[in-house]
């Protein structure tokens, strides 16, 4: 029974591991669970410019669902961030560019 994206659900929850519902001892979340964080986790410590831009997407968002950063600022300034990681990833900009970019208040970009 394959899929409308060309290929078959069951068996990719299989050979992916997405079925997993053990608990290893000493943890509190199924193998399921844990595999997905630690491999996000290894690729934030090998991708620099994903991890700074992590971080900074996380200041993002509290500030807007607390209501000091307009949806619209913060769909803004994901958009853009995405973009320029986009260009760090190609070398196009220097890492400790983008990170500077990352850590500027984005009222100073929207309002030009």
């Amino acid at each position: 029974m394959g899929s409308s994206f060309g290929w078959n659900w069951a068996l990719s929850v299989v050979a992916f591991g997405l079925d997993c519902t053990r608990i290893a001892p000493g943890e509190s979340a199924p193998c399921g669970v844990i595999g997905p964080k630690q491999s996000f986790s290894r690729l934030l410590e090998e991708d620099g410019a994903l991890k700074a831009y992590n971080a900074a997407y996380k200041t993002f968002y509290a500030r807007q669902r607390r209501g000091t950063m307009s949806e619209g600022e913060f769909s803004s300034w994901r958009d853009e961030a995405k973009r320029r990681l986009q260009e760090v990833r190609a070398g196009k900009i220097a890492l400790d560019e983008y990170t500077a970019w990352l850590k500027q208040d984005v009222r100073k970009w929207t309002a030009n």
